[in-house]
């Protein structure tokens, strides 16, 4: 108590000083983002996605924030970035402890192969929570997964079509995989690639996969009598002066232009010409409206670059706000999943729709289903971020394992199962944006590859000593052991083997040593100083 204090200031005291005691431990316990050991080859040459093969040996660059610079010998095949807390840990990934020691090692590195990890999709460790969907009627439920193919799958995408997947199968429907390839500056052939050829690896196979450029000509037709019946109108208004019209809830001049000068400018726009370049459709909704995305958005643009499916076939493109509600009328789309940033748009989508709807008698509405985004700690997950990223050199590409892309996960060492079992975890009917640390997906990585990984033991290259075995085989002898959870893991048992000249010390004439190796226990009687004798395993 301080004296003259009144009530209040003795208050704000205490408050103070406890936010100072909480900041102090959190110090204290070293909340930070995590230190990342590197280990860059001396070439370009790149690595495939996951370490499936062991070739070769070469010198690599090993260096670490606030450490001193090693030089290592691993396999080519091996690049990784991973928390330097993480790989001392993971001893199936790379023996990187001797990061903290500025000695030259020889590493015998854990092949990461996917024969490592035997684990079915049904094996998943905890299964993802049903969902109490609307308007589901089983054996009739559609989903849909539309991403753009502007970039390559990373987590947010992996969970959003794992939701799309389960509720399909909970409800013994179907889902399609949808590539959204409206804006041709973005898209590209390739990323559509790494989306059909990465997606089986998280067990997503689609019922059906198609392009919003399958369907350019058809959703141009009904811009046509859209435009007839008063719903779209064309506008040549400059993009600044929109922006701001918009912002302060204006209407625009063109808004009230007689319909046939929007045909007119329909025409010219997908003419391509200088005149129709000015133009964009823009909905006639509510330009007054509270909710922003109700105040005239736009509909289609003209855009000169080419397609990479449809080449120069089409000067005018579809926005999101137009071809998502066509698309999902037109598929047969029963349930369309979007994340809750998308929520003030979502009388816009049911607008649209229910205008595409009345030209075509036979389409159904779609029902909304809201799901919240995944958030990662220290995780820059915005498709805009990654890429200036590496438009700015400080990551490798899509693979580089500091990005949240499936690739750049797994080539860090995380099984596409255990992300499949981190994910489904998120898959709940709760619609409030998370925030998760990397801590528990590793987890489960580690413990998903802790049965079958294999393991591999290092010694320094000086001060090593021969462990001879007594009675081993002449020439190494493949076997099998009992392992974790029922797995088989192939071994080699060796006549010599090294062990660390510190522990051979330790060791006196006439003591049993023993190895605790897989769950098996092999004695060998020592019989002369310097030389241990032992039967040991030692896994491939």
């Amino acid at each position: 108590t301080l004296p003259g204090a009144t009530i209040c200031d003795q208050l704000v005291l205490s408050s103070i000083l406890s936010i100072r005691i909480i900041i102090l431990r959190l110090i204290s316990a070293g909340i930070r983002a995590p230190r990342w050991v590197h280990l860059r080859r001396s070439d370009t040459t790149a690595s495939p996605p996951y370490l499936d093969t062991i070739q070769g040996l070469s010198t690599y660059h090993l260096a670490q924030r606030r450490h001193t610079s090693h030089i290592c010998r691993v396999p080519q095949s091996c690049v990784l970035a991973v928390p330097l807390r993480i790989a001392q840990q993971i001893h199936s990934v790379l023996l990187l402890a001797i990061a903290e020691v500025p000695k030259p090692w020889a590493l015998v590195i854990a092949d990461l192969s996917t024969r490592a990890c035997n684990s079915q999709q049904g094996n998943e460790r905890l299964a993802a929570m049903p969902i109490p969907l609307p308007n589901a009627v089983p054996g009739h439920v559609v989903t849909r997964f539309p991403p753009e193919p502007s970039w390559h799958l990373d987590i947010g995408h992996c969970k959003a079509a794992l939701m799309n997947q389960f509720i399909a199968d909970q409800f013994q429907g179907q889902w399609i995989l949808r590539f959204d390839d409206t804006n041709p500056k973005t898209c590209s052939g390739p990323c559509v690639e790494s989306y059909i050829q990465d997606m089986p690896l998280l067990g997503l196979t689609p019922d059906k996969v198609s392009h919003a450029s399958d369907y350019f000509q058809q959703m141009n037709d009904d811009v046509e009598q859209l435009i007839q019946s008063a719903f779209l109108y064309a506008d040549d208004t400059p993009v600044d002066t929109m922006r701001e019209q918009r912002l302060n809830k204006q209407a625009s001049a063109a808004r009230d232009r007689p319909i046939s000068a929007s045909v007119e400018a329909w025409a010219a726009m997908k003419a391509g010409s200088t005149v129709g370049q000015t133009y964009c459709l823009r909905f006639r909704l509510q330009p007054d409206s509270e909710n922003g995305a109700l105040r005239d958005p736009v509909a289609y643009r003209v855009t000169m670059e080419p397609h990479y499916k449809t080449g120069t076939r089409y000067k005018v493109y579809p926005t999101y706000d137009y071809a998502a509600p066509w698309l999902d009328a037109a598929e047969g789309v029963t349930h369309a999943l979007r994340t809750l940033e998308f929520r003030d748009r979502d009388i816009l989508y049911n607008t649209v729709q229910g205008a595409v709807i009345a030209l075509h008698p036979g389409w159904r509405p779609s029902t909304i289903w809201e799901f919240p985004r995944i958030h990662m700690a220290w995780t820059p997950q915005a498709k805009v971020h990654q890429r200036a990223l590496l438009s700015a050199g400080l990551v490798d590409g899509p693979t580089d394992p500091r990005l949240p892309t499936l690739r750049g996960l797994m080539r860090g060492g995380c099984h596409p199962d255990a992300l499949r079992a981190f994910l489904l975890e998120q898959v709940t009917p709760a619609r409030k944006e998370t925030y998760h640390s990397w801590d528990k997906l590793w987890t489960i990585n580690r413990r998903l590859l802790d049965p079958s990984a294999s393991r591999h033991m290092a010694v320094m290259e000086h001060g090593k000593t021969l462990l001879h075995v007594i009675g081993g085989p002449d020439a190494p002898e493949p076997a099998t052991v009992q392992w974790k959870q029922g797995h088989i893991v192939k071994v080699v048992r060796y006549k010599d083997v090294w062990i660390d000249e510190d522990d051979a010390k330790l060791l006196t004439e006439g003591t049993w040593w023993l190895s605790l190796h897989l769950h098996e226990v092999y004695a060998g009687l020592l019989i002369t100083d310097g030389i241990a004798y032992n039967m040991l395993c030692c896994c491939q």
